[in-house]
């Protein structure tokens, strides 16, 4: 009891709801603070004509999210539009390819009215060979895939591309894949 009041009286020991550390120490503001996530995600190749939605094309992205905000995902929405601007069709394909260092180049490779084979990462180191992934287009009447005849319709792609970083983080690019322009 003696010691503890010795202890108290000399600034050593915390008393009861107060703080061992003065405020302003590193100890203090590491427990307090919460790690806040940032993600950018920019089109470098951005200059880039398109001649035909029948063609295959890359985009080449740059990737960066703060530290300690990875592993990230890359997602990608499409929406088909007619020749007036109607939708034809859309869909998303999950986890196109994988953010697992703070800046990070991706090569995605496009074959739009190729929805078995819609889109592929390029330069993945996993698997060795990267693997198409499948774009489930759905008709906004419709809760079904649509058929060939309607994406080979469509007269542009508009494609949003999503990074979705640890703890909350997100950026959207949006690439609009007319050949018209």
């Amino acid at each position: 009891m003696i010691t503890s009041l010795f202890l108290i009286l000399f600034g050593l020991m915390p008393q009861r709801g107060g703080q061992s550390f003065p405020p302003n120490t590193p100890a203090a503001s590491q427990t307090a603070a919460t790690v806040k996530c940032d993600a950018e995600l920019r089109w470098i190749n951005s200059e880039q004509k398109f001649y035909g939605l029948g063609n295959t094309f890359s985009l080449n992205l740059f990737a960066s999210a703060g530290a300690g905000c990875t592993p990230g995902e890359i997602r990608v929405t499409a929406v088909y539009l007619d020749y007036d601007q109607n939708v034809v069709c859309s869909g998303v394909v999950d986890n196109v390819a994988q953010l697992d260092q703070n800046t990070q180049s991706v090569v995605l490779e496009f074959k739009p009215l190729t929805v078995l084979e819609f889109v592929r990462w390029r330069n993945g180191l996993r698997p060795p060979q990267p693997v198409a992934k499948r774009l489930a287009c759905i008709g906004p009447d419709q809760l079904t895939e649509v058929s060939r005849n309607e994406t080979d319709r469509a007269v542009s792609v508009r494609l949003f591309v999503t990074l979705l970083a640890r703890n909350g983080a997100m950026s959207n690019l949006e690439i609009k894949v007319d050949p018209r322009r």
